[in-house]
C-alpha cells in the first residue's frame, strides 16, 4: 500500500502586515489511507505560494531519509462534502505521497536496499556481476574454419 501523509496548514498574519502567511500545525503529518480517487485536489502549480513553500519544506525533510515524496495537492473536495468551504480561508489540508521504490536483496550483505536500474551505481554493480560471471564460463573449443 502506498504511504501518504496529510498535513494541516493554518494561515496567519504577522502584526502590522497584511501579508497572509502559512504554517504547518502537524509537523509529523497524519497517516492518510483514504482513496485518492474520491477527492479533488488543487494542483500545487495553482496553490497559494505560502502553502507550496511550507509543504516543500516538509517534503525536503521527508526526503532527507532517502525516500521520494510527491506533493499531490491541497484537498478541495471529498466524497461527502466540499472541504474548502468548510475549512474556510484559514486552513488547508495538503497530501504528500511516498513514491514506491524498488527494493532488492543486496548480493553483498543480504539486506534489503533500494535499487535503481538506471543509476550509474547500479550499472557498475551489474557490469561487475557480469564480469565475474565471465570468469566462471567454460570456454568451448571453437570449430576450425577451413
Amino acid at each position: 500500500m502506498i504511504e501518504r501523509k496529510l498535513f494541516i496548514l493554518e494561515s496567519y498574519y504577522q502584526r502590522g502586515s497584511n501579508k497572509q502567511m502559512w504554517r504547518i500545525i502537524n509537523s509529523e503529518g497524519l497517516s492518510w489511507r483514504e482513496d485518492v480517487n474520491q477527492y479533488t485536489f488543487v494542483k500545487p502549480s495553482i496553490c497559494r505560494v505560502g502553502v507550496v513553500v511550507e509543504v516543500t519544506r516538509v517534503q525536503s525533510l521527508l526526503e532527507s531519509s532517502g525516500d521520494t515524496w510527491n506533493f499531490l495537492g491541497v484537498i478541495s473536495k471529498g466524497p461527502k462534502l466540499d472541504i474548502l468551504q468548510n475549512d474556510g480561508e484559514r486552513y488547508r489540508k495538503a497530501v504528500l505521497e511516498k513514491v514506491p521504490s524498488h527494493q532488492h536483496i543486496c548480493s553483498n550483505c543480504g539486506m534489503p536496499c533500494n535499487h535503481d536500474e538506471t543509476s550509474p551505481r547500479a550499472q557498475r554493480a551489474r557490469s561487475a556481476d557480469e564480469s565475474s560471471l565471465r570468469h566462471h564460463v567454460v570456454d568451448k573449443p571453437r570449430p576450425r574454419e577451413n
